[in-house]
């Protein structure tokens, strides 16, 4: 899950960092949101801290992404298959949580 969990977490703190430094002019509060998400999930995911709700938030937030952008040709075209390869890498990464070297499992040791 490491290696999972850094690159996940490497795609969405750089797609949050370019959704903010793109802002030009008055942001919408959706753009905002959804740049927020994208660091703070990708931050999340970097630690292994909540890595299960983090990649919770990462997958629903590409769910939504999908359905109100490529929709179906982000399983046919190509050039939308990233879409579906980060939805998988969270799924994934939902399942088997932080693992080791994880906030998370330091945690659990603790209790």
């Amino acid at each position: 899950p490491v290696v999972l969990r850094l690159g996940l977490a490497s795609i969405f703190i750089v797609r949050g960092a370019f959704s903010l430094t793109g802002l030009y002019g008055s942001p919408s509060t959706k753009a905002i949101l959804l740049a927020i998400v994208e660091i703070l999930g990708g931050l999340f995911c970097l630690m292994g801290f909540l890595t299960r709700w983090a990649a919770f938030a990462l997958g629903a937030l590409l769910f939504y992404e999908i359905a109100t952008g490529p929709q179906w040709k982000a399983f046919l075209r190509p050039e939308h298959h990233h879409y579906l390869a980060f939805l998988v890498m969270a799924f994934a990464l939902y399942g088997l949580g932080g693992g080791k070297w994880s906030v998370d499992d330091g945690k659990s040791k603790k209790g």
